[in-house]
């Protein structure tokens, strides 16, 4: 599990990015109440499609869909790299939500080729989260309780950041250890880190999940190292970080400032990404401010 866990992180991580193409296939019953059969083919966009007032046409998911409670229950089509396409097309929907990121092409086009209709929803920015939600909402049905939620959205991401005048904090954002990722610039979580008052050290690559040395980590000397964990356990959680105490040298490790945030907030791109992004400025700040 902790292996498909890093899998599934990576390639999101999107990490989760404006709409893509929207393909056309199997008619709405009624097209004035929107899909009535959605099945999404990641765990954020469940998220996003409870949040839209659209959790009660959802018909199918990815594994990994643990958020709201309600989606545990719902059957289970596939991972984010291969779909049981029989179960799939059982399930009869009317709109099937991919990830532009994450889905595999081949997986969309084989979708479309079955005659089954694809939007490819897309993440690039934490404000873009926000029309996601309008998306689903338009497509849905529910365009009503999907503006109040991106409304609710944006008024939360408004009251986050670091004082205009806050010093930047050096943060090196560890996704996995083993192999050693990270983000780049054209990242969420980098956005966030900025929006944070930090400046993320790998900001200048190219990937958006970048595979990195640890002598580049210590080469650039970090004021703040900050990991993603999904266990509950802290102490289990506190291992990904613990690597980093034999480079002393690094202002991350002479200062103490080895931080964990909860992934399963700052790693998908659904609303509960704010209380990621607070958690993160929590860590940037206590860096700071040590």
């Amino acid at each position: 599990m902790a292996e498909y866990r890093w899998l599934l992180v990576v390639a999101w991580v999107g990490l989760l990015f404006a709409c893509g193409g929207e393909q056309s296939a199997h008619s709405v019953p009624d097209k004035t109440l929107g899909a009535q059969r959605i099945i999404t083919l990641s765990p954020h966009l469940t998220e996003q499609v409870y949040s839209a007032g659209a959790g009660n046409r959802l018909v199918g998911v990815v594994a990994y869909s643990d958020f709201p409670e309600a989606a545990k229950a719902l059957p289970l089509v596939g991972d984010a790299f291969r779909l049981d396409y029989e179960v799939l097309v059982a399930l009869e929907p009317d709109l099937v939500l991919a990830w532009d990121t994450g889905t595999p092409v081949e997986v969309i086009e084989r979708l479309q080729s079955l005659d089954l209709r694809v939007v490819t929803v897309e993440t690039s920015s934490l404000v873009s989260i926000a029309d996601n939600l309008r998306l689903i909402g338009e497509l849905a049905g529910s365009s009503e309780q999907a503006e109040a939620a991106a409304e609710k959205y944006l008024e939360a991401l408004a009251e986050l950041g670091a004082p205009a005048d806050a010093a930047p904090v050096r943060v090196f954002y560890q996704v996995a250890s083993q192999p050693l990722f990270t983000v780049s610039g054209n990242h969420v979580i980098s956005e966030s880190i900025e929006l944070c008052g930090g400046k993320n050290i790998f900001a200048e690559l190219d990937e958006l999940s970048p595979a990195v040395s640890t002598e580049a980590v210590v080469e650039r000397k970090p004021d703040a190292i900050i990991a993603g964990h999904f266990t509950a356990d802290e102490v289990i959680a506190r291992e990904a970080l613990s690597a980093w105490r034999l480079w002393g040298s690094m202002p991350a490790v002479a200062n103490d400032h080895l931080y964990l945030v909860n992934a399963n907030k700052l790693h998908r791109s659904s609303v509960r990404i704010v209380e990621g992004v607070a958690e993160l400025c929590q860590r940037i700040g206590a860096a700071r401010n040590h």
